[in-house]
């Protein structure tokens, strides 16, 4: 016969929390890697945006110049 005694059932109420804490930490870690690789692909988004627009303004001109050189022959 197995005697539970309050010490043993203590001993085993605190394996649990001690186990509950280890899985919340290991969430929390996971939650704030994502967290940091989510800001970083934002970041690099917006630098991405920032170079297309910068090509995007910089083609116009060009194309602009082009055009009015054009139209200078024609005449």
């Amino acid at each position: 016969m197995t005697v539970v005694t309050l010490e043993m059932l203590e001993k085993k109420e605190k394996f649990r929390i001690h186990d509950q804490m280890i899985v919340l930490e290991g969430a929390k870690t996971t939650t704030e890697r994502t967290k940091d690789n989510t800001t970083d692909e934002i970041n690099e988004e917006a630098e991405n945006m920032k170079q297309i627009h910068e090509a995007l303004s910089t083609g116009i001109a060009a194309a602009t110049d082009f055009d009015e050189i054009k139209l200078n022959l024609k005449n």
